[in-house]
């Protein structure tokens, strides 16, 4: 009887450690998916900040503000203004040193072309949700779970968590990475286009 009784605990047991990977891991991700998507929620939407950037060796200062408007201005270290970008009610407004008008779409494709690293700091949409951190999480986003990671999948870009933290977005053509000292790494094929390091980070209470 115990012959036979051993060779089935065993198989019990092989079964209970092979199967919990499978039945748990569901319940695990959709857990921290609630957790992170808690948080996320958390953030508020209005914030300012301040930020020293790298932009292809050149030295840039960053100012955002994200309130009943939206406004990025973009200085040398000396302090000279070289862009602001203002959006109310839907208006994009952007104008570079020494122009007086607000053609948007002609300066951002200048920088476009002679700068396209530099396009990550005028763009208001992508500029805020990479200082906040705020993605604004639904619940019926396509997750998955990878050891100590959650991905949340969306069409553009994949959020990574581990331990409730964002880490990185991956972008089809750069990934974005956390490190400490609020430091935002925008990297491509293994190279360095903007590093950005963010204080002054000033959030208003909802």
């Amino acid at each position: 009887m115990k012959k036979f009784l051993l060779p089935v605990l065993i198989l019990f047991v092989a079964l209970i450690y092979s199967c919990s990977p499978t039945t748990f891991q569901p319940f695990y991700c959709e857990n921290k998916f609630r957790e992170i998507k808690q948080k996320d929620n958390s953030i508020p939407d209005k914030f300012s900040f301040s930020a020293a950037a790298m932009v292809s060796g050149m030295p840039v200062l960053v100012k955002g503000e994200f309130k009943d408007y939206e406004k990025l201005v973009l200085s040398s270290p000396f302090g000279k203004s070289l862009l602001n970008v203002e959006r109310q009610n839907g208006t994009l407004c952007v104008k570079a040193a020494g122009f007086s008008s607000c053609d948007s779409s002609e300066i951002l494709s200048l920088v476009s072309m002679y700068m396209p690293q530099a396009t990550v700091l005028t763009d208001i949409n992508l500029l805020k949700g990479l200082i906040s951190k705020k993605f604004n999480l639904q619940p019926n986003e396509k997750i998955e779970c990878q050891s100590n990671q959650l991905k949340v999948i969306r069409p553009q870009y994949t959020l990574v968590y581990e331990e409730n933290e964002l880490k990185r977005i991956i972008y089809k053509d750069y990934t974005v990475e956390y490190g400490l000292n609020n430091e935002i790494n925008i990297i491509n094929n293994g190279k360095s286009l903007v590093k950005i390091t963010v204080s002054n980070l000033n959030f208003e209470k909802n």
